[in-house]
């Protein structure tokens, strides 16, 4: 009996070094109705023919060339075209296991859920899993079927991860797509949580990311992080179910920039000032005007504004 069509978008950027060890995590599945798009997002290095010579050799594999835009762009061009039930997402500078998507898929469908989230691990380029790995869970969320339950939870445990691959999602209830900025991962994760009606958590670790020094996640702090933060809240701000769990995350966020904004030099301080500003006129309209059940939360994100006054 087959299943459900699974689409594998992979957003490719000069990974050259990394890719055919990823492309070979995919190809090997164990689960047969899968299509693997790449899309490679104007790499100037060898990464082009690499995906050609993997796309000639498999005819799962289809192959998009653009002008580079950035991951959230090359997975909105993915997006266009996939035509599977579900969606995948893999980084083209880190692996699945073979098992991944046939023990995803099935769990989606036993369950009739919107989302399957999953477990990962950090490893370093030889392999190494890294000490005090974000990703890593200690409570056990498999008996959790809403979604916005879930990120609750992970909030209040502190195990939240933005991280879109580490989910399988209907691509029905993906009703937007990504910002083209960086950060684009901390719009995409809660809009999702937020517009699927059910989910299931495995704690299994299926994705393994590679960490190196060319990782997004792992370049300097400047007003381009900033601002693509600045965007990500006012993003979420516009989510329409928000609750006190999304609210609190929300200021969480706001706090982060006022702490990011406060380490930026006068410089990287000066093309962001303005939309600085704006946004902490926002966070004091609302700590004035937000339901009630959101005023104290904005407050005291407000007051982690005034801690930091004279550094503003």
């Amino acid at each position: 009996m087959r299943g459900p069509l699974i689409s594998i978008i992979v957003p490719v950027f000069n990974t050259e070094k990394y890719l055919a060890e990823c492309l070979d995590s995919l190809v090997s599945q164990t689960y047969g109705d899968i299509e693997i798009i790449l899309v490679n997002d104007g790499s100037s290095d060898n990464s082009r023919s690499i995906c050609e010579s993997y796309a000639g050799n498999d005819k799962r594999i289809r192959l998009i060339n653009k002008r580079n835009g950035g991951a959230g762009s090359a997975r909105n061009a993915g997006l266009r075209i996939a035509k599977g039930e579900y969606v995948l997402f893999c980084d083209s500078d880190d692996t699945i296991r073979p098992d991944t998507v046939e023990k995803v898929t099935d769990t989606a469908v036993n369950n009739g859920v919107d989302i399957v989230m999953f477990g990962a691990v950090t490893v370093t380029e030889s392999g190494e899993a890294v000490q005090n790995d974000p990703y890593e869970k200690n409570n056990d969320y498999s008996d959790i079927r809403d979604p916005r339950v879930l990120f609750a939870e992970m909030k209040r445990n502190n195990e939240y991860s933005c991280c879109v691959p580490f989910m399988l999602i209907k691509r029905s209830v993906i009703r937007t797509g990504f910002i083209k900025t960086i950060h684009e991962d901390e719009l995409f994760t809660p809009q999702i949580l937020y517009s699927a009606d059910s989910i299931a958590y495995i704690p299994d670790i299926f994705y393994i990311r590679k960490i190196h020094d060319d990782s997004v996640t792992t370049t300097k702090k400047s007003a381009k992080n900033l601002s693509a933060m600045l965007h990500v809240i006012a993003g979420l701000e516009k989510i329409e179910n928000r609750d006190k769990a999304l609210v609190s995350h929300i200021c969480d966020l706001y706090r982060t920039i006022n702490v990011m904004y406060s380490a930026l030099e006068s410089s990287e301080k000066d093309k962001v000032r303005d939309q600085k500003i704006k946004v902490d006129k926002h966070f004091i309209k609302q700590m004035i005007g937000a339901e009630t059940g959101f005023k104290k939360i904005y407050l005291h994100a407000v007051m982690s504004k005034l801690y930091h006054a004279g550094k503003y």
